[in-house]
């Protein structure tokens, strides 16, 4: 069996982890049926990838088998309070879903909340992607609002 590995993400690992967030873009713009500028979300994806892996309010735990970088959950710890994080994004490569890696990237994350002295973590899930809303309840996370909705205008 192939042992697990996780860890922040370093520069090192900038490379392989833009494109685990690129697919994750991209899941998203499918889940919400919005067209997207795939030129403009991964430029905009490396600009911020690079800010957030030297911010020390902000960690991109990786979990890692063999060398391959097959999840990761993005982090952030507010300006004030310092007391709130948020899970901004986890995403599992899809071969390896259903194998307990997102459960064990957010005991990894919140480990690393704890450590910094965090009281509350926040996240927002489709309520209709019932595999993350479940993994999140089994760890302790309540729901807050019962749906949300995006709205846009083409003009």
């Amino acid at each position: 069996m192939v042992e697990l590995k996780f860890g922040s993400a370093t520069l090192d690992d900038f490379h392989k982890l833009i494109l685990l967030v690129n697919d994750f873009d991209q899941s998203l713009s499918i889940e919400k049926k919005q067209p997207s500028d795939l030129k403009k979300d991964q430029a905009r994806n490396r600009k911020y990838l690079r800010k957030y892996l030297v911010d020390s309010d902000s960690n991109y735990v990786l979990c890692k088998k063999e060398d391959q970088i097959i999840g990761y959950s993005f982090l952030s710890i507010e300006k004030s309070p310092k007391s709130v994080a948020s899970i901004n994004e986890l995403f599992v490569i899809p071969s390896e879903r259903g194998n307990k890696i997102g459960l064990a990237l957010l005991e990894e994350s919140l480990k690393w909340l704890k450590a910094r002295n965090c009281q509350q973590v926040k996240l927002t899930v489709n309520r209709y992607n019932i595999p993350a809303t479940r993994l999140y309840e089994r760890l302790g996370f309540q729901l807050k609002r019962e749906h949300y909705v995006d709205m846009s205008l083409n003009l």
